[in-house]
């Protein structure tokens, strides 16, 4: 766990100390940074269904089967990979590097001056999920739509069609990023939408126990079907933790809702109004996300806009708010990071990839396995899973 802390209290150091620092020391701690995050070896869980695909591809691509191999996008790029003779490592690392990349540009975007704070931001509340734990069709698909923004922003509605194509081809969630076309561009009144956010949230508060008992009562019999809707429906984030109206994320999220809407002519006047829209975006996905856990997929799309918003709320508030929002803040990237870390068994004990680059590798079982056995954080829930590798 001493690693991640490292990594975050690092970046809140140089953005006290460091802040003014040229952009090639800003490139080589974004390096270091995606170098930790990315080289991740026996961490996360998806990697496991990931390498046995790989490892099983054939050289013929008329063997592609979506429901082993999953979208063609994602298939195409491992079979060129493969096809080449690059191992499932090296592939794996290479793409998370390069998504990270591409994320890091995006916050870079933002404020360059503000940078290593919005990259703890990030790293905090998103990082460990998207690049430890790493479900990489989500990250590449998000990579795509960080892609796009060019295209969304400047109203080449072809291209950026065309973008949310590419990423669909990875994860079928992207397709839904076609609706932004309909939605960013517009000017919402204030009033429209706080009364659509506190209508959601009252949908979601109140509707939802209804909706799940009486999808349980007409799929109570049907197992396959009831697990299915279980699993999008249940209160839980992408990262594992339970996510509630009572929680310390759910009133953090309504608090910067409240600033970003307090905020809107100074936000709209820096970044835009389109960068306005995405950010209320993220707040109403969020929402939908406490009652249906799918839309946390789709939340994630929305990440960097987040990071944006937190630290908005600390540089354009008042001067003498500044330092305890920019302490509060600080507090609560450390003790969000230590509650994903402990969660459960994914990311602690950290190993990295580089420790056995001139190394013989260990197998499969034994990788697998390793963070169930030697994590403090394992639940028995987990342990089960050792019986079925």
């Amino acid at each position: 766990m001493i690693y991640y802390f490292a990594i975050l209290s690092s970046l809140f150091l140089l953005h006290f100390f460091a802040n003014d620092c040229s952009v090639l020391f800003k490139k080589i701690v974004t390096v270091i940074c995606a170098l930790f995050y990315c080289t991740s070896y026996m961490n996360g869980s998806d990697w496991r269904s990931y390498e046995t695909i790989y490892d099983f591809l054939t050289l013929n691509f008329s063997d592609y089967n979506p429901l082993i191999h999953l979208e063609i996008g994602f298939y195409s790029l491992q079979f060129l990979f493969n096809y080449v003779g690059v191992g499932f490592w090296s592939f794996f690392i290479a793409i998370k590097f390069i998504c990270f990349l591409v994320f890091s540009k995006v916050i870079y975007s933002f404020s360059a001056k503000m940078y290593f704070l919005n990259l703890a931001c990030f790293l905090s509340f998103f990082g460990l999920y998207l690049f430890i734990d790493a479900p990489l069709r989500s990250v590449i698909a998000i990579a795509v739509f960080l892609l796009s923004l060019n295209y969304l922003m400047n109203k080449r509605i072809i291209m950026f069609f065309l973008t949310v194509f590419i990423g669909s081809l990875f994860h079928g969630a992207s397709i839904f990023l076609v609706v932004l076309y309909f939605v960013v561009y517009r000017e919402y009144k204030t009033t429209t939408l706080i009364v659509g956010f506190v209508a959601i949230n009252l949908a979601v508060a109140l509707l939802m126990p209804v909706i799940i008992g009486a999808l349980g009562f007409l799929l109570g019999n049907i197992s396959f079907l009831s697990s299915k809707v279980e699993n999008y429906i249940e209160n839980k984030s992408e990262f594992g933790l339970t996510s509630s109206f009572l929680s310390l994320g759910y009133l953090i999220r309504v608090i910067l809702f409240i600033v970003m809407i307090k905020l809107r002519s100074v936000i709209e006047n820096i970044f835009g109004r389109i960068y306005f829209n995405l950010i209320m975006i993220y707040f109403f996905t969020y929402v939908l996300a406490l009652g249906f856990s799918v839309f946390y997929r789709i939340n994630l799309y929305f990440s960097v806009f987040f990071v944006l918003a937190f630290c908005c709320s600390i540089f354009l508030v008042q001067s003498k708010l500044k330092l305890g929002s920019l302490l509060f803040f600080t507090i609560y990237c450390f003790l969000n990071t230590f509650l994903i870390v402990t969660h459960d068994y994914k990311y602690v004990p950290y190993t990295s990839y580089l420790n056995y680059i001139f190394e013989e590798k260990p197998s499969f079982y034994y990788r697998s396995n390793y963070n169930y056995k030697h994590s403090p954080f394992t639940n028995p829930e987990d342990m089960k899973k050792t019986e079925d590798i």
